[in-house]
C-alpha cells in the first residue's frame, strides 16, 4: 500500500513516483538499547552515528530522532571518525568497521588485536589510536595505525610496555593524540609522531580545539590548554573551593563544553576560566562532540542528551526507564507504563525499581509524568492494564501483596492515585460500551474507572480481552470467554493459547507463541478459530508474539527479540526491521502511527501512515512548485537530496496542510542539474 510518495524532480523531463512503506522504518524514540554505556559519538554525510559497549549502533540526522542497528560486531566500540565519505568505528581486539552511511558496516582487518580507543580524520587519511593487548599479562601498549580508504590499514607505532592512547582529533593541520602517564603526540601527517613533554601524570581523557587553543582534560580537576600542540600548561578547574575531576571536552558555538563526573558539565570560552553547569540525570559521560549547532554527548547506561549552547541540556536517552510494559493512546497522547531503576548515591539497586508512567504526543518526546515515592521490587510496580475510555486514562500500580493504586488522569500529565485492597490486578483492559473491563487472575468491571467490581476467573490466568462485533472477548490458555456485559461470560475453545488479543477489519486476532514458533489465530465470529500460517522467516528460536494491535487498516504484532510483523487480514504476514533486539512487550495505534515498547526501555514509533501525495511539478521563475496532498491539519515534513542512493536527505521546510492541499515553492531546485523530494508525514 503507497502511503508515503516521493516526487522526482528532474529538469522538468518529468515525475517519477517513488514508494515509501512507513512500516518498513521504525525510529527509536526512548531506549537503554545500548545497555552498559554508550562509548563514542561522531558526526559526519548529515547525521550523527553514537555506539557503545556491546556493538549497537544509532544513528539521527537530527540527534533527536534516533535509529538502532544490532550488527555483527558485538564487543565494545570506542572510537567513529567521518572522513571523505566514510565513517570508520574502531574497538576491542582490533576491530575496526567502515560504513558510508552509518547504518551498513562491514569489518575490516586491522593487522593487529590491540584494543582501539580513538579515531580521527585529517589530510586524507584516518588515524586509529590505541592501547593494551588481550592475553598479554595485563601490559600496556602504545599502538597508532593509519588509512588512507579506511580499508588497508598500516601500523606506525606499537611500543610495548608504555602509556596508552585514549584519543586523537585532527585540528590546526595536525593530528594531537593524548593517553594514560599524560602522554601527548603530534604529527602532521600520521607516520611521524614527537612526544610533547607535560607536567600531568594521571591520564588524558579528551581533547577539543577551538578559538584558536587545544584543549586537554583529566581527572583530578586538570585542565591543560595549547596554542600549538606542542607546548602545554596546566591549571586546576576549582568551583567554590571543590576540585572537580574533568573528563571529555568539545568545542562549539564560541565555546567549549565539558564533561566530569557526578554528571557534571562545565562551560568555557577559552578553556581558563569555567563556569559549572549540572545535569538533571544521573549519567557518567564518555564521549561528546559538536556538530549541525549542537552539542551531543553520551554515557552510562545509554545516555544520549543534546544541547544548542551547553548550558540547558535535552534527554533523548536516559536511564530513567527500564522496562516498559504497557502502551496505550487516547484523546491524542500516547501513554506508556513501566519501571525505572532504583539509584541511591551508591549506585544502582539490583532487583528494584520504582513505576514510571510517561506520555508523549507526537511519539518523539517522552516525558515522564508519574513516578511513585516508594521503592518496590520488580514483582510490584511493572503497571497493569493500562487503557484509555470514559475520557480518561486508567491503570494500576501493585504496591504491596494486598494493595494497589488505580491511577487515573484526563491530559496523561496529572494522574491522581487511590488506593485499593487487591493482590491480584487485570492484565490487559478494554474500553467499550460505557464499561471498563479488566482480566487477569481475576475480571475486573468499572463503568467509571473509579470503583471496580472484581470477581473469579477460576484457576485460569486470562492474559488479555478485546472488544468487536458486539461482546467482549477474553482469552485464557486455550480457552476463550465471551460476554455481552463483561460479568457474565459463555466458555469455548482455542487451537492454542495466545498471548494477546486484538479486533479490526471485523476479524479478531490472536498473537503468541507454540512449540518454540511464534503462531497467530484468527476468528470472524469469536466462536470458530483458525490457527493462521507462520509469518515467513519466524519459523523457530526467540520469536515469541507478545502483543497485537490494530490500526489504520493495519494488525501490528510485536514480542521476543524485537520482532515486528504485520498484516492487513490478519492472515499474511510481513516481518519488519525493528532495529532492536530487545524484547517488545506492547504496541499501539495512534495520530497515524504505531508506537512498541519493551525492555531496556525501548519505545519505538513507525512511520506515519497518513498518506501525502506531490502532484507535479510545474517551473516557475521563482523555482518548482507543487502541492502536497494529504490529511487536514497533517504536518509534514518536505526533504530533498540530491542522490537517492546516498539517503542524506535534508528538512527544507515545515508545512501543514490546514485545507488537505499546501503549495510548496522549492527555490532551490533550477540551481541543481537534478533534485528528489518527498513529504514525510509527522512523526517520522
Amino acid at each position: 500500500m503507497s502511503r508515503v510518495l516521493i516526487g522526482t524532480l528532474l529538469l522538468c523531463a518529468g515525475v517519477f513516483r517513488l514508494t515509501a512503506d512507513p512500516l518498513d522504518t521504525w525510529f527509536l524514540r526512548h531506549s537503554l538499547l545500548i545497555e552498559d554505556d554508550v562509548r563514542t559519538v561522531a558526526f559526519g554525510g548529515g547525521r550523527f552515528v553514537v555506539a557503545g559497549s556491546e556493538g549497537t549502533i544509532l544513528t539521527s540526522q537530527d540527534g533527536i530522532r534516533w535509529t538502532a542497528k544490532k550488527g555483527e560486531q558485538t564487543q565494545r566500540i570506542s572510537g567513529i571518525a567521518y572522513g571523505n565519505g566514510l565513517f570508520v568505528a574502531a574497538g576491542y581486539a582490533g576491530k575496526i568497521l567502515t560504513s558510508t552511511n552509518g547504518v551498513d558496516w562491514s569489518p575490516q582487518w586491522s593487522r593487529v588485536e590491540n584494543g582501539f580507543s580513538g579515531v580521527a580524520y585529517g589530510n586524507g587519511r584516518f588515524v586509529v589510536v590505541g592501547g593494551s593487548t588481550p592475553g598479554r599479562g595485563g601490559r600496556s601498549e602504545r599502538v597508532i595505525l593509519t588509512s588512507s580508504d579506511g580499508v588497508r590499514w598500516t601500523v606506525r607505532l606499537r611500543l610495548p610496555d608504555e602509556a596508552t592512547l585514549l584519543k586523537v582529533i585532527f585540528a590546526q593541520d595536525q593530528f594531537v593524540a593524548v593517553g594514560t602517564r599524560g602522554l601527548i603526540l603530534t604529527s602532521k601527517d600520521g607516520d611521524t609522531w614527537i612526544t610533547t613533554k607535560t607536567t600531568m601524570t594521571d591520564s588524558i581523557w579528551g581533547i577539543a580545539y577551538g578559538n584558536g587553543r587545544f584543549v586537554a582534560t583529566a581527572p583530578h580537576a586538570r585542565v591543560l590548554t595549547s596554542t600549538n600542540g606542542l607546548e602545554w600548561k596546566t591549571n586546576s578547574v576549582e568551583i567554590k573551593g571543590q576540585m572537580m575531576s574533568v573528563y571529555k571536552v568539545a568545542f562549539g558555538n564560541g565555546q567549549f563544553v565539558a564533561t566530569g563526573n557526578g554528571a557534571k558539565v562545565w562551560t568555557s570560552p577559552d578553556g581558563l576560566s569555567w563556569t559549572l553547569r549540572i545535569w538533571n540525570f544521573a549519567a557518567f559521560p564518555y564521549d561528546i562532540t559538536f556538530a549541525d549547532g549542537q552539542f551531543v554527548a553520551v554515557g552510562f547506561p545509554g545516555a544520549v542528551v543534546t544541547s544548542e549552547d551547553g548550558i540547558r541540556w535535552t534527554v533523548r536517552h536516559s536511564n530513567e526507564v527500564d522496562w516498559l510494559s504497557r502502551v496505550t493512546f487516547g484523546n491524542g497522547q500516547f501513554v506508556a507504563s513501566g519501571t525505572a531503576w532504583h539509584v541511591e548515591p551508591g549506585g544502582y539497586v539490583a532487583n528494584q525499581g520504582m513505576f514510571r508512567l510517561l506520555s508523549s504526543a507526537d511519539g518523539i518526546n517522552w516525558p515522564i509524568r508519574y513516578s511513585d515515592t516508594n521503592v518496590a521490587t520488580y514483582a510490584y510496580g511493572v503497571g497493569f492494564g493500562l487503557v484509555f475510555g470514559a475520557g480518561k486514562f486508567v491503570t494500576f500500580d501493585q504496591v504491596s501483596v494486598s494493595q494497589a493504586k488505580v491511577l487515573s488522569s484526563t491530559d496523561a500529565t496529572n494522574w491522581t492515585a487511590r488506593i485499593v485492597n487487591a493482590d491480584v490486578l487485570p492484565a490487559k483492559m478494554v474500553y467499550d460500551q460505557g464499561k471498563f473491563v479488566g482480566v487477569g487472575r481475576r475480571i475486573w468491571t468499572s463503568s467509571d474507572g473509579v470503583e471496580w467490581q472484581s470477581y473469579n476467573s477460576g484457576s485460569l490466568h486470562w492474559p488479555s480481552v478485546a472488544y468487536g462485533h458486539g461482546q467482549f472477548v477474553a482469552i485464557g490458555g486455550t480457552a476463550m470467554f465471551k460476554s455481552r456485559d463483561g460479568t457474565n461470560w459463555i466458555a469455548g475453545s482455542l487451537p492454542y493459547g495466545p498471548a494477546d488479543i486484538a479486533f479490526g477489519n471485523g476479524q479478531f486476532v490472536g498473537v503468541g507463541e507454540s512449540a518454540g514458533a511464534p503462531q497467530v489465530v484468527k476468528s470472524s465470529d469469536a466462536i470458530l478459530w483458525r490457527k493462521q500460517p507462520t509469518p515467513v522467516g519466524l519459523t523457530s528460536g526467540n520469536h515469541s508474539l507478545a502483543s497485537v494491535a490494530f490500526g489504520g487498516g493495519w494488525f501490528v504484532g510485536v514480542g521476543e527479540g524485537g520482532i515486528i510483523v504485520t498484516s492487513q487480514d490478519g492472515s499474511q504476514w510481513t516481518v519488519r526491521e525493528s532495529g532492536t533486539t530487545q524484547n517488545l512487550a506492547s504496541v499501539a495505534y495512534g495520530n497515524g502511527s504505531f508506537v512498541a515498547v519493551g525492555r531496556r526501555g525501548v519505545i519505538l514509533q513507525s512511520g506515519n501512515l497518513l498518506a501525502a501525495t506531490l502532484s507535479a511539478p510545474r517551473q516557475t521563475p521563482a523555482g518548482f512548485a507543487f502541492a502536497i496532498e494529504g490529511a487536514s491539519n497533517q504536518v509534514y515534513r518536505i526533504q530533498a537530496t540530491t542522490n537517492l542512493a546516498s539517503g542524506n536527505w535534508v528538512d527544507v521546510e515545515t508545512i501543514t496542510n490546514a485545507q488537505a492541499v499546501a503549495p510548496f515553492l522549492d527555490r532551490e531546485s533550477p540551481r541543481m542539474p537534478h533534485r528528489f523530494c518527498r513529504a514525510l508525514a509527522v512523526p517520522w
